[in-house]
């Protein structure tokens, strides 16, 4: 790794051999690893074969849930995110909310929870499908985007009616 030895097979009949990228100093992005493969047989050396290659930037992961599927018209609509980044590289997520399709919210850069209030910042109905789409980010590239939707319903008994603002 970036020429400094971290691992000698010797004397192997095996024609494969792996180096476990995960293990600490075993390489991370950014670095350079080689290989250097000598045949010998019957006492006689071969000549000495060389590979590398860069161990390139792993781009992050998401999953994302609602904290609820079926929210009341009245409801503060949570995202959670959980993300893994194989490079440990800090992950930030981009948040786009939508209303049977049309964008209603973005949020950008933003950690592992947002929200979407359906009554200040939608004019969302009762049967209409509110979706989240979570695009991770570790700092150099995107993960996949990963959906979740809710599909608003009645607003729950025992809550008031959603109250239209008064008009000025």
């Amino acid at each position: 790794v970036n020429d400094v030895e971290v691992q000698n097979t010797q004397d192997t009949a095996e024609t494969t051999d792996t180096l476990d990228l995960s293990q600490p100093g075993f390489g991370d992005k950014g670095d350079t690893i080689s290989v250097e493969v000598t045949p010998t047989a019957n006492g006689l050396t071969g000549e000495t074969a060389i590979a590398t290659a860069d161990v390139i930037n792993t781009p992050p992961t998401a999953e994302v849930s609602l904290d609820d599927e079926t929210p009341p018209i009245t409801a503060l609509l949570t995202a959670n995110v959980t993300n893994a980044d194989d490079d440990n590289d800090t992950v930030t997520n981009t948040y786009v909310w939508d209303v049977n399709g049309t964008v209603v919210k973005t949020t950008a850069g933003a950690g592992t929870t947002d929200t979407l209030d359906l009554i200040s910042e939608t004019t969302a109905q009762v049967g209409d499908v509110v979706t989240v789409t979570v695009t991770p980010n570790d700092g150099e590239e995107d993960g996949l985007a990963v959906t979740a939707a809710a599909t608003v319903e009645t607003v729950v008994i025992g809550e008031p009616p959603p109250v239209d603002p008064p008009v000025v």
